[in-house]
């Protein structure tokens, strides 16, 4: 039970590789993104994360980037 890797239900592996994914595309895209887009960042000049998290779902959903 602890290790919820080794399960015979496909579903709870499936969203824990997702979410092991989508914290490592986040992670790396927030080193290269820095602080230098405005875009994605909150008034006070912190990382807008909400930006990361429909960027990867949109690309894990459709397999395409955002335009």
């Amino acid at each position: 039970m602890e290790n919820k890797e080794l399960s015979n239900h496909p579903e709870v592996i499936k969203k824990v590789l997702y979410d092991y994914a989508k914290a490592k595309w986040i992670t790396h895209r927030t080193d290269i993104q820095g602080k230098k887009d405005a875009a994605i960042q909150d008034e006070d000049g912190s990382m807008d994360f909400d930006y990361f998290y429909f960027y990867y779902d949109y690309i894990y959903d459709r397999g395409v980037q955002p335009y």
